[in-house]
């Protein structure tokens, strides 16, 4: 019985490599990031929420009257510190969705490679419309 073990563990290894390589297409992929977030309509959302976040932390500030130089400063750069917290989190959540998106056609169109488009010369399938339309 132990005289199989080691050609069958040979043979379920070149089974699972041949069943690996018969997945991947070697196709590549390009996505446009800019596209994706000039046309999205969840980037669009999260850029509009972004704005209201800006508009809101500026209504405050311009609120508060009666302030030292160094206190106005101080919560300037408080508000400031807050903007770029929340503009960290939406593009963050943002990235998150389209790499999902992006797993998820590659899975679907069996693509080996997805590659951001700026950093691709020429070729690759464009996958950008397909993107943008999963993330309504």
């Amino acid at each position: 019985m132990e005289k199989w073990t080691l050609p069958l563990s040979i043979i379920a290894l070149v089974l699972a490599l041949i069943g690996i390589a018969g997945n991947l297409t070697g196709k590549v992929a390009v996505v446009d990031m800019a596209k994706v977030a000039k046309e999205s309509p969840k980037a669009q959302l999260y850029e509009k929420q972004l704005a209201d976040k800006y508009q809101q932390l500026t209504k405050n500030l311009a609120q508060k009257k009666g302030l030292s130089e160094a206190e106005k400063e101080k919560q300037q750069a408080a508000a400031y510190e807050e903007y770029l917290k929340t503009k960290e989190q939406l593009e963050l959540k943002l990235e998150r969705e389209v790499a999902a998106s992006v797993r998820k056609i590659a899975r679907s169109r069996r693509l080996s490679v997805v590659l951001y488009k700026e950093a691709v010369r020429w070729g690759g399938v464009d996958i950008t419309p397909q993107v943008t339309k999963a993330l309504r």
